[in-house]
């Protein structure tokens, strides 16, 4: 009898946690859909805003400016290679690392003995 009563209660419980899982996970997911929602609206006000300012774009903002030949000419200097340097290493001493020092490693005694 015992047994039995114990069970059921059990499985009460675990019907109240199921039950307060439910309300969380639905609370969670409404408070996902309204921001979902909110998004939406700003982004058809973004959109709303970027389609009107493009109408105010006239022909009069437009500058035809003639670019000669003297203005258009580009000056170009050949940077030298570097070459490439094989096994050695040149490190700024700012930037190299500090070095650590290892304390030596004692052998360890393990007990054998040999006389």
């Amino acid at each position: 009898m015992d047994l039995c009563t114990n069970l059921s209660n059990k499985v009460l419980e675990l019907e109240s946690e199921v039950i307060d899982i439910k309300s969380t996970y639905k609370a969670k997911i409404e408070k996902l859909e309204s921001r979902v929602e909110r998004s939406k609206e700003e982004n058809r006000l973004i959109t709303e805003v970027v389609t009107t300012a493009g109408v105010d774009v006239n022909a009069a903002s437009i500058q035809d400016t003639p670019i000669t030949a003297a203005k258009a000419t580009k000056v170009i200097d050949e940077v030298p290679k570097l070459r490439k340097r094989r096994g050695v290493i040149i490190q700024d001493h700012k930037e190299t690392k500090t070095v650590t020092v290892q304390p030596k490693v004692q052998a360890k005694d393990k007990g054998k003995a040999t006389d």
